[in-house]
Parts: C-alpha cells; structure tokens; sequence
C-alpha cells in the first residue's frame, strides 16, 4: 500500500473542559499512524487549553491553534486552512471516536478510490450512556458513484439516513475543501456545508460499522434553544433549495423544500419578534405559492391551514401533538403492564 498518507483530524475547542480528555485519547491512540491533531481553542478560558497543551508536550502529531471566539464555523475554517493532510476528518471536541475508525476510513477511501468515506454511529448521553442510532443499511460497505447519489438516497422520504447533512463521521479528500468552507457567524452550519462537500466528491462510501460517538449534552447547539438556530434553518434550506434547483436534482430539491416550509413554520412559532415572525410568514406564503405544484396533497392541507390562520394551526397541531403523547403514553403502560 506504500507510506500512509496524513489525515488532518480538526477539532475546535470551546469549553469542554469535561469530555475533552476523552476525545484526545481516542485521537492520539489511532492505530493510523501518520496524523496531524489541530485543536482549535476557539476562546475557551476554562482548563481545556492546559489540557490539550499537555498533551502536544507528549505528542509531536498535536499542533496547536488559539484564536478570539468566532464560533464553530471560524474555528473548523482556521483548522482547514492549516491542515496538510491528503485526508480531512473533523471531530466535535465533546465526542470521541473508535482507535480504528481512521484506518477504517483511509483503507477504505484507498480501497474504492472514494472522495468522502462515511461511518455509522451511536449517541452517548453527559453520563457515558450509549444509544444506538438508526441505520438504514445492512451491508459492511455501500459504494455509490458521486457524494450526490449518496445524498440523493439519504433525502428519500422513506430513507432515514441520518448521516447525509452531518459534518462530522466523514473522512473528506482534502481537495474538497479548496472552494468550500463554513458559514461564519451561521449556526447549523452543517447544513450550510456538507451538500456542497458531496456534490464536488466522486465515489462515496458508506460503512456501516459504528466508528464515531456523538455526545449529546443538554444547552448544546443541538439541543437548546438557541433563537438563532431557528432563525438561521430556513435560510441554510432556502440555499439548499436554489442550489438542487439548479443542478435540477429535483428529488433532493423536493425532499428538502419540505423541510423548508416545516422550518418556516417553527421559525415563525418560535421567534420572538413580530417583524420576524412576519417575514418569516411572506417567505412561506411566497415560496408555497410559487411551488405547491410539487408539494403533496397532505402537506398542501398543512401550509394552506398555517398561512390561513396561524393561530388555528398552533391549535390543531396542539391537540393532535396531546392525542399522539396520550396514546404513546397509554400504549407504554399497557407494554409495561405485561
């Protein structure tokens, strides 16, 4: 196979003083020999600095970046443009990783002469708990020709890859990034970003083995509820939306104007500011509108509900959202109750 080529692992750092440990040993304990570590301090001012000092004083491979808070963005962006590696893996700094999924990802990378190698999974609670996660294949590997068939599969409404938009659980060829970095200042930005990524990439790997565990805490961007989050979902799907419509890649584009409209209406609900919630509302009436045409019977009924009486739809979805949670409820008593 000759020399292993250099993975540049990127990791922004932001007050994770608690997990980072974790993450740094199962970065430095790869079996891949041949990286290069960039941890980002993106202004933390907790003890995360002292520890990743500690350990690039015990390991030549860690390279040390410290820079004023500008978000995850900026951070993975000062990462990129100091990155050396053929290979680009990025790894959130409250995560950590399997101590093979870089050989994993690379021999397969080289094995199928893929741009991008994708992995599975799991979910780790703030106390270490694992929780699977679904996935849709079975096979050790899935091969598919661009990063858009990938993508194209994984936005099918009876898919549920969750993997497609997903920054991290990606060995990328560097090359990739040459024109494409993350929106500063945006959060989400996987959204921004990673459709980009695979409509410039070749050969795509699946690999169903689960290399990567995501942490969830509680206040993350995922998780809290960060007004800017629901502000800035529409506008990263309408880009996404302009982006498919050009390549007239109208299965992407379907899939992803109906996540658009549903993002409009939670925007709308969960915006404080009457002029938001006002722009918010032109956008969704313009863009059903303009596209209804391609939109189904079902989710028709639930834009012309919403842009008729806003207030009526919060009733209904209410009511139908109680029923859901009482059978739900009901149905586990009666399992728990055999």
């Amino acid at each position: 196979m000759g020399q292993q080529p250099k993975v540049s692992i990127i990791v922004p750092v932001y007050y994770v003083e608690a997990y980072l440990t974790q993450c740094l040993d199962s970065l430095t304990g790869q079996t891949w020999q041949n990286l290069e570590i960039i941890l980002v301090n993106d202004g933390s001012t907790d003890g995360s600095y002292e520890i990743f000092r500690d350990y690039a004083r015990r390991d030549n491979r860690i390279r040390l970046i410290s820079k004023a808070n500008g978000g995850l963005s900026d951070a993975r962006n000062k990462g990129l443009d100091a990155a050396e590696g053929t290979y680009i893996l990025l790894v959130d700094s409250d995560d950590y990783i399997e101590k093979n999924a870089v050989s994993r990802l690379v021999e397969t990378a080289r094995k199928h002469r893929a741009d991008v190698v994708v992995c599975n999974y799991d979910m780790v609670s703030e106390t270490g708990e694992r929780i699977p996660s679904e996935d849709p294949y079975r096979d050790p590997e899935q091969v598919y020709e661009t990063g858009t068939e990938f993508y194209r599969e994984g936005c099918a409404a009876d898919q549920g890859n969750k993997t497609c938009n997903l920054a991290w659980g990606k060995l990328y060829r560097g090359s990739l990034f040459q024109q494409i970095r993350y929106p500063v200042g945006r959060l989400l930005e996987d959204e921004w970003t990673t459709y980009k990524l695979l409509a410039e990439a070749g050969r795509t790997v699946y690999v169903h083995e689960i290399l990567c565990h995501y942490r969830i805490r509680r206040n993350s961007i995922m998780t809290g509820d960060n007004p800017a989050k629901f502000r800035d979902a529409p506008d990263a799907f309408e880009e996404r939306v302009l982006f498919f419509n050009e390549r007239q890649e109208w299965q992407i584009y379907w899939s992803t104007l109906n996540m658009l409209l549903g993002r409009y209406i939670v925007s709308y609900y969960t915006s404080e500011l009457p002029e938001r919630r006002q722009q918010i509302y032109q956008r969704c009436k313009a863009l059903y509108q303009r596209e209804k045409g391609r939109i189904s019977s079902v989710k028709r009924m639930q834009y012309i509900l919403f842009l008729s009486s806003p207030g009526l739809y919060r009733w209904v979805r209410n009511r139908l959202d109680g029923q859901l949670n009482r059978e739900l409820r009901k149905e586990q008593r009666g399992k728990a109750g055999k």
